[in-house]
């Protein structure tokens, strides 16, 4: 089984009584940032139309250099407009995802995968069952629910009024002249004030592997339960957690039903996952 897809960046050799090489490596994902975004040598275009064909254009320019990479998604439906100004070709994704409303991306050994977040959860936590513990904390300073936005065309205010009467103006300035029109200004706007007008909570949890799966095949360590969703009973399951997938939590007073997983690391025995509501869910790298 395959869990990693990466590169070598160092060789470090390490000589005492016996010779050793210690490995660093990077997932795919870095070798996005080595490639700066260029049109037929200019390396400033602007890019125009729904953010998955943008995002496939990066991929089909980078695959020139590499050809390793390929894009799992589907289109948005929207139309935004997006300068490069010179940027690396990460960098260029990242931008474009910024302006797609509830859409994330992550890399997934050679594959970019940008895909909406999920409006049902994809996994189910149980307390006491599958979760050895849990770490809830509330950040009210995260709060952000009026944008000023200075872009190509103009500058233009964004604002939540339900979230400024709770907890009073939070004012963020950004100037980003990479937009480049009022649309895109707007896709822009609305998924900054989405994920910043409420106070975050950054949830952390430890999944268990359960007593007795040790001698299982691995293909055998985990199951569907009657209602369709994972039941963890092994190792297997862990891998197939990724960051932007959606998640409830059981046996717990508050109503935790559509959570974001942002950050997976497994060993062989224990899953920790870093999940919130809103969080900075759009640029989610794997690696």
């Amino acid at each position: 089984m395959q869990i990693y897809a990466g590169y070598v960046s160092e060789i470090n050799r390490v000589i005492t009584n016996t010779e050793e090489i210690e490995l660093v490596c990077y997932g795919m994902n870095a070798l996005l940032s080595k490639i700066v975004y260029e049109n037929a040598g200019n390396y400033n275009p602007t890019l125009s139309g729904d953010p998955y064909t943008l995002i496939n254009t990066v991929i089909t320019h980078v695959n020139t250099r590499f050809n390793y990479f390929s894009l799992d998604g589907a289109t948005v439906g929207t139309s935004v407009s997006y300068q490069t100004q010179n940027n690396n070709s990460l960098g260029v994704i990242k931008g474009i995802s910024e302006l797609a409303e509830n859409h994330y991306f992550y890399m997934d050994r050679y594959t970019l995968r940008f895909k909406p977040i999920p409006t049902v959860a994809t996994h189910t936590f149980t307390l006491a069952k599958d979760i050895i513990d849990l770490q809830i904390d509330t950040d009210e300073s995260s709060v952000g629910n009026r944008l000023i936005l200075e872009y190509g065309a103009g500058t233009k205010v964004y604002e939540d009024t339900a979230s400024i009467a709770l907890y009073g103006a939070r004012e963020t300035y950004k100037q980003d002249t990479r937009i480049t029109n009022l649309a895109t200004a707007d896709e822009f706007g609305a998924n900054f004030i989405l994920q910043n007008k409420d106070p975050v909570e950054k949830i952390s949890l430890r999944i268990k592997r359960i007593e007795g799966s040790e001698g299982l095949p691995i293909d055998e360590w985990w199951e569907l339960d009657t209602l369709g969703e994972i039941d963890f009973i092994g190792v297997k399951s862990f891998y197939m957690i990724k960051p932007g997938d959606t998640c409830k939590i059981r046996n717990i007073k508050n109503n935790y039903d559509n959570l974001v997983i942002h950050k997976v690391d497994y060993t062989d025995e224990i899953c920790t996952i870093s999940l919130n509501k809103y969080d900075d869910f759009i640029s989610l790298i794997k690696q």
